[in-house]
């Protein structure tokens, strides 16, 4: 239950105006471009991860029948007996 903003104690204030302080402190210390090259590089990953799995998703898998009831199924992903 949300309480209203006169009734916090003393003691909820001070913690609330910390933690607004350390959150203006520590946005103060990172420059805006590390922040922007840092969430570029992640980007970067992501794009890679992505065709790297389109890569392996265009290779096909392949079917090998060993017995009546028993085939092979190997592909990028590793091999599978079905």
């Amino acid at each position: 239950m949300s309480r209203s903003v006169t009734s916090r104690t003393r003691r909820e204030w001070l913690q609330m105006m910390a933690a607004m302080g350390a959150g203006a402190l520590v946005d103060g210390l990172f420059p805006r471009e590390l922040a922007r090259a840092a969430t570029g590089r992640v980007a970067q990953q992501q794009d890679h991860a992505a065709q790297v799995r389109a890569q392996i998703g265009a290779i096909p898998i392949q079917a090998q029948p060993l017995a009546e009831n028993l085939t092979l199924l190997a592909g990028p992903g590793g091999a599978r007996v079905a």
